[in-house]
């Protein structure tokens, strides 16, 4: 267990510089440069730019949190004011700002010890749980990404120990703790709502509803601005709205599940490609089936907790995960099939596992066995080039592009690609290249500037316009098999 904790501390932070900014991150990093999505499309005009004008300087906490709301009011600002005073202290690079998730999770893994040894008052349980948060593939996949769930662990963690001291010492000043606490946790993130139950389980007398309700009021007064961005809201979550499929969500659920402690498929998964689909997919249900019997029989048969443990775990594993499984059933949507809105789940589910497992020494083998699963997950995970839970083909095709951009000395990219997705892409390129966004860029390509143009994953419109202010004496070629990168040649040369 205490190899377990160590790798698990290590694997946090070996990775920082190592796979590429992705979607969500960049979404990070345009916050923290001060700048909203629609204060970036100013720009798609035409007019000349760098890559350090797409990435932006360090701004202000001020602007930093206003950004944040702006684009993400579904999300708590907490997360992004850290990551500005991060930003300060240790620099304004990737592996920099992705260094703070990566010591959150770190500090989350002595958190998960303390609450496991005071709910169980075991040293066995403490040592159990916190090695299976050390080398959970969820885990270490969020523990170096520029992005609130690292964080949020944490802070989930840090008020179940300043209620469970509170509950213990009885004072006022540790329940005004405790509701500190909380409104630190509903800063990181909203969802922290759905948590309460559980905690309430654990100390639900007059002093934590009142200390709970002063932070639950406080964070709601102070959300006023976010709340008033509805439209940004329903636009960036859309998805929220599409129609259940439940053969997809079912195995969704079973995948998130399984991969608390284990992921069998997909990209970086144990069982790879190298085996024929039916004999990777029998393997696939076994596995994710065995893991799913062990989880509902471990919150089933529940470890021996102090008062109102028992009750504690079932509800932090259950409640959140099926309040989001029913609104999506009611609803539609796939909130219940996004791993990273589960992090409260994750911790229940491990709590649960690592008490049923310590509660017996004949268990610690189900204990190694885990363990040796996260283990080689890790080492797999390891070897994919970018997060495993993400497009793998668009990750592939950005990688492609950036390379061939970069490979073109004093290259001129013209692109409408979003905001968003434009951080992703020039983030991959080096500062050489010169860029002009909008549908409107193209009209503003001189004569002698063609040859050097790459028009780079562009709409349907963007390629009209390229087409159209290119003439008919050049042709606009697509370079590789996707019409995501584009050269302009002389009309009739061999491409």
């Amino acid at each position: 267990m205490l190899a377990a904790v160590l790798a698990g501390v290590v694997l946090r932070g070996e990775g920082l510089d190592r796979r590429p900014l992705w979607y969500d991150e960049a979404a990070t990093l345009l916050h923290l440069s001060g700048r909203s999505e629609s204060a970036l499309r100013v720009w798609y005009d035409g007019r000349p730019l760098t890559r350090a004008d797409v990435l932006g300087r360090p701004a202000s906490i001020g602007a930093v949190v206003a950004a944040a709301l702006a684009d993400e009011p579904q999300s708590g600002p907490g997360y992004f004011l850290a990551a500005a005073v991060w930003q300060r202290l240790v620099g304004d690079t990737l592996p920099a700002v992705r260094m703070l998730s990566a010591i959150a999770s770190g500090l989350a893994i002595g958190a998960a010890w303390l609450v496991a040894q005071r709910l169980f008052g075991s040293t066995e349980g403490a040592r159990t749980m916190a090695a299976l948060v050390a080398l959970s593939p969820l885990h270490l996949r969020y523990a170096a990404e520029a992005r609130p769930y690292a964080l949020w662990s944490l802070a989930l963690l840090v008020w179940m120990l300043a209620t469970l001291r509170a509950r213990e010492r009885a004072s006022l000043l540790g329940w005004c703790v405790s509701g500190l606490a909380l409104a630190a946790a509903l800063a990181v993130h909203p969802l922290t709502l759905l948590v309460i139950p559980a905690v309430a389980a654990l100390a639900g007398g007059r002093r934590f509803w009142a200390a709970s309700g002063m932070a639950v009021s406080a964070w709601t007064i102070a959300s006023l601005a976010a709340w008033s961005q509805t439209g940004r809201m329903v636009e960036t979550t859309a998805w929220v709205g599409e129609p259940t499929n439940i053969v997809a969500q079912v195995r969704a659920w079973l995948g998130i599940l399984t991969s608390v402690f284990v992921r069998p498929g997909g990209e970086g998964g144990l069982l790879g490609s190298g085996l024929p689909a039916p004999i990777a997919t029998g393997l696939w249900v076994l596995l994710g089936s065995a893991v799913t019997g062990l989880i509902v029989l471990s919150l089933v048969v529940s470890a021996p907790t102090r008062a109102g443990g028992r009750s504690f775990v079932r509800r932090l594993a259950v409640v959140p995960w099926a309040t989001l499984a029913l609104m999506d059933l009611v609803m539609g949507g796939r909130r219940s099939a996004v791993a990273r809105y589960l992090v409260p789940s994750w911790l229940g589910i491990e709590l649960a596992v690592g008490g049923w497992v310590a509660a017996a020494r004949p268990r610690r083998s189900v204990l190694i066995a885990l363990l040796a699963l996260a283990a080689a997950t890790a080492i797999h995970t390891r070897s994919v080039g970018f997060w495993w839970d993400t497009d793998a083909a668009r990750m592939r095709e950005l990688a492609r592009v950036a390379a061939a951009v970069n490979a073109v000395p004093g290259i001129l990219v013209v692109t409408d690609l979003a905001p968003t997705a434009l951080v992703e892409l020039v983030a991959r390129c080096n500062d050489a290249v010169e860029l002009r966004l909008g549908v409107a860029a193209a009209a503003t390509i001189t004569v002698a500037d063609w040859e050097r143009v790459r028009v780079v994953f562009p709409s349907e419109a963007s390629l009209a316009a390229a087409r159209a202010a290119a003439g008919p004496t050049r042709a606009l070629v697509p370079l590789g098999p996707n019409e995501t990168l584009f050269a302009v040649v002389l009309a009739g040369r061999d491409s």
